[in-house]
């Protein structure tokens, strides 16, 4: 009997909902979506009484609405997420600092005056740059017809020029930002 009672309740507040949605409603196209969605919730009414009444040792209940206190597993869940995290920073950091090495030693390579060029970065915890360190060697401008006192045959002379290395750091500092105290230029095997 308590069955019977649900049931009707549950359909009486159904049915006074229905009709106040159909008069606020225009006719139209969305009537008949708003007439299945009535009928669904009719249905739901009817069954939800009767499958409890007709299984009352299986819980049929509907939890979504009680909270329940997960916070150990999602403490667990956020310290995954911050591993992930860091992982995919140190790669992305690691991916960012060589294509800006190679970047910045093509860059060095077009200064006229400079035959090679490697370069190194340093990357603040941000990933902002802190420090370039670029290796670079003089382009032989000599002529190879003259004698120079004092350079033996095969060997290199690998200074370079003040203002090539002037030109290069300016070229750096507006190509990607940095100050000359970020830069600093070695020529391999001289000064």
């Amino acid at each position: 009997m308590d069955v019977l009672v649900e049931i009707v309740k549950n359909l009486l507040v159904i049915i006074i909902l229905a009709s106040f949605l159909e008069l606020l409603l225009p006719t139209g196209s969305m009537k008949p979506y708003v007439r299945l969605t009535i009928g669904m919730f009719v249905l739901i009414a009817i069954l939800s009484p009767l499958v409890r009444w007709l299984y009352p040792q299986e819980a049929l209940q509907i939890n979504a609405w009680e909270w329940s206190d997960h916070s150990a597993g999602q403490q667990q869940i956020m310290d995954k997420g911050s591993q992930l995290h860091n992982q995919i920073l140190d790669y992305s950091n690691s991916e960012v600092q060589s294509k800006l090495e190679g970047q910045i030693s093509a860059i060095a390579l077009l200064v006229p005056g400079v035959s090679d060029a490697d370069s190194k970065i340093s990357l603040n915890s941000d990933g902002s740059i802190q420090k370039v360190t670029i290796n670079v060697s003089g382009a032989d401008t000599r002529d190879t017809s003259q004698s120079t006192v004092g350079v033996f045959p095969g060997e290199e002379d690998t200074s370079i020029d003040p203002a090539v290395e002037a030109r290069m750091a300016e070229i750096m500092k507006n190509m990607f930002g940095l100050s000359e105290q970020q830069i600093e230029i070695q020529v391999k095997g001289g000064s």
